[in-house]
């Protein structure tokens, strides 16, 4: 009897530790994933070598064949393409291993450049895919309610008339928003102090870097959440964050 509770204690201990152990293998995941942009599963060709002329070739580099992307841009087809990695652990990656890498865009010219984040073994790449699913997703939330807690005023709106916005001038930027403003009719106030229409802004320009800002147009409708502050001043801090999520929508001083 206490040879078979011994080893139920063993057993017991033992499921214990593999659970610990993949549950600290998920975080790893979710931590990676959040400290990064660019992921994909890929096979290194050679290690001390690179493809990007800004990228000097090193100990430090590796040319890697791009299988799949997990994370990252849709409008770049690079699977079937080599890149060059610029390795966080250099001696621990070695020409043939296939890997799950978390990077970060260095260089883009005539191939891409990457910076390591971490990596993973190309072992299980439907859960490593998961688990980066379920961190973005708990990112997005995070995200929401950091906006929700910031925001004076939450409304459920229909946009009606654009135009563009009437601010000061201003020096000529390489991204100029080419900011616009939009009258928001309001049929219910979820936050903040009850009002029937506001005006906010948001950038027009087809410009890439404002790709994740709202371009409202009339007959929209939407849950706005809004701060008042000066539209080139939210312009200017969204330009500093470079974040992936999407452009807070902020409403003039003056509502009505």
């Amino acid at each position: 009897m206490a040879l078979r509770r011994s080893g139920a204690r063993v057993a017991y201990a033992a499921l214990l530790a593999f659970s610990l152990a993949r549950a600290g293998a998920a975080q790893s995941i979710a931590e990676l994933t959040e400290r990064s942009h660019y992921v994909f599963r890929g096979k290194v060709e050679k290690v001390g070598a690179s493809n990007v002329a800004l990228l000097k070739a090193s100990a430090s580099t590796a040319v890697v064949k791009l299988r799949e992307v997990l994370r990252g841009s849709k409008t770049l087809d690079l699977v079937g393409r080599s890149v060059t990695v610029k390795l966080r652990t250099p001696n621990e990656v070695k020409a043939g291993a296939e890997l799950i890498f978390f990077t970060d865009v260095m260089y883009y010219g005539e191939n891409l450049a990457l910076r390591e984040v971490g990596a993973v073994p190309a072992r299980d790449v439907a859960g490593v895919r998961k688990q980066i699913e379920a961190a973005l997703t708990a990112q997005a939330d995070d995200e929401l309610r950091q906006r929700l807690a910031g925001a004076q005023l939450v409304v459920v709106g229909t946009v009606g008339r654009v135009t563009p916005a009437e601010t000061k001038p201003h020096p000529i930027s390489f991204h100029d928003p080419q900011l616009a403003q939009a009258a928001i009719k309001i049929e219910a106030t979820l936050k903040g102090e009850a009002v029937r229409e506001v005006v906010v802004f948001f950038p027009r320009a087809a410009d890439p870097f404002w790709a994740h800002a709202p371009h409202l147009q009339e007959g929209d409708s939407a849950i706005f959440l809004l701060r008042a502050r000066s539209a080139r001043r939210a312009a200017a801090q969204y330009a500093r964050s470079r974040q992936a999520a999407p452009w807070p929508v902020v409403s003039s001083t003056g509502c009505s």
